[in-house]
């Protein structure tokens, strides 16, 4: 995928002078740590549109100057970022970039209707909503709202406060009955995912496919009605250690989506500063954990189904982060907790309890306990047979990923005959239920190689 060329500034005045001030806060916070360029870019998804040639004058007005070197960068970092003693001049920044990040799309008025309630959804919310640096995961904290956060140089671009708000209007708005863009949001992700997938494992081709798919739709998967489930899509899916293998096409699709964001949208909406923020941040990937924490925190408090299966879906997506950092203790610890929370809120054998057992089953399979992981799958199988037998489809796609887990756990056992079998089951219902598309021809791939394997031996 490509990203959208920026914007080329054509006028020759430039932003006005009350426009340079209202925003000079947040730019004197992120030139130390961008060339010219990525600070114009950044400006740029702000809606402050200026060249090169007007930021260099401005720059020079303001006493400032372009830090050339990487070293002489680290060196400017190290006197404005410190240790964790001085937290409450940190407490105090956070502060006063909140406030700037306000004051810079004041002068923006929202593109979308209804636009105005989010921002007032936003404003209402009082209590200051920040994190500590040295602060873990849910599961180790009590409460993270009653955390502090302080900037580091990693992730000194990105105002927790203005993400944790923009989280909680997310939260805050319930899911419509009938949502004509929620179909758009499926395929838009599960494109995403399988992209991902695909690139892990070098299918280039099959990726580029799946890529393409979902930038045909994203303008419109931004616009459904579960506005936290995007959000959390978004900060999980895009998280840097999730696309470890693409960050190029991960740095590209965040810059796209928040374009796109912005003028569908709308400035002050929820997913469209999440998205910015995302964007500001670049590498680090303790934001998005702090935000799936958060997430989870604040939607298991509620007595609302939809909102609860917002906070399962988030404390997943921890997990699955953790998993990939091969954190696996507390990535099972946290899968177990979120088992407890969906038998007791949607029962044994719910289509919830078959996506738990899966991220249990993808976590023995990184520990290569095939037992264990075959244990789970077949459990899968068993509550997603029954619920099928009761006329729901909401167990089908779960049960053609396991078919395609147990196939690959019997090949790592060294059962060829089972893995064959396994795939052609997956195969067959995968055509059933889709067809002819991107994932169905990755189980037709994965046959396909099996049968080469087993020719050349």
């Amino acid at each position: 995928m490509s990203s959208l060329p920026m914007e080329r500034i054509r006028h020759s005045r430039g932003p006005s002078p009350q426009d340079w001030e209202e925003n000079r806060e947040v730019i004197m916070r992120l030139y130390p740590m961008t060339t010219l360029r990525q600070l114009r870019d950044e400006m740029i998804l702000r809606g402050f549109k200026a060249s090169e040639d007007q930021f260099k004058k401005r720059l020079k007005k303001w006493g400032l100057r372009k830090y050339r070197t990487t070293d002489q960068k680290k060196g400017n970092l190290s006197t404005i970022y410190c240790d964790d003693g001085s937290s409450g001049r940190h407490a105090g920044e956070c502060k006063s970039g909140d406030q700037s990040l306000r004051t810079s799309t004041r002068h923006t008025k929202s593109e979308v209707t209804g636009s105005d309630d989010l921002q007032g959804t936003l404003k209402s919310i009082e209590d200051p909503v920040v994190l500590h640096c040295g602060f873990g995961s849910f599961w180790k904290s009590a409460s993270v709202s009653s955390s502090s956060f302080v900037y580091t140089g990693r992730n000194g671009c990105v105002d927790m406060g203005l993400l944790f708000r923009s989280i909680r209007a997310s939260c805050s708005y319930c899911v419509p009955d009938s949502d004509p863009f929620a179909g758009f949001a499926d395929t838009f992700w599960n494109n995403m995912k399988m992209a991902i997938h695909l690139l892990r494992i070098d299918s280039p081709g099959r990726a580029r496919l799946a890529l393409t798919i979902a930038q045909q739709v994203a303008s419109e998967a931004l616009r459904a009605g579960n506005m936290c489930g995007t959000i959390q899509e978004i900060v999980a899916i895009l998280s840097p250690i999730n696309m470890r293998a693409c960050l190029e096409i991960r740095r590209d699709t965040i810059a796209i989506l928040s374009r796109w964001a912005t003028y569908s949208l709308g400035r002050n909406h929820p997913i469209t500063i999440v998205l910015q923020q995302l964007y500001a941040d670049d590498m680090s990937s303790d934001v998005p954990d702090r935000c799936l924490s958060y997430m989870t925190e604040i939607t298991y408090s509620s007595s609302n189904r939809s909102a609860i299966k917002s906070g399962i879906n988030a404390q997943l997506s921890v997990s699955r982060l953790l998993r990939k950092k091969q954190d696996y203790e507390n990535a099972l610890h946290t899968t177990q907790l979120a088992h407890e929370t969906v038998v007791s809120n949607f029962g044994p054998e719910s289509a919830e309890v078959c996506w738990v057992l899966r991220q249990q089953e993808h976590i023995y399979i990184d520990k290569e306990d095939y037992g264990l992981a075959l244990e789970a799958c077949l459990a899968i199988l068993q509550a997603g047979r029954k619920g099928q037998d009761s006329g729901s489809k909401a167990f089908d796609k779960c049960l053609v990923r396991t078919m395609e887990d147990i196939a690959y756990s019997f090949e790592c056992l060294g059962n060829v005959t089972a893995r064959a079998y396994w795939l052609d089951e997956a195969q067959a219902m995968a055509f059933g239920l889709s067809g002819d598309c991107v994932s169905t021809g990755h189980i037709i791939d994965k046959a396909n190689g099996l049968l080469t394997r087993s020719s050349i031996k």
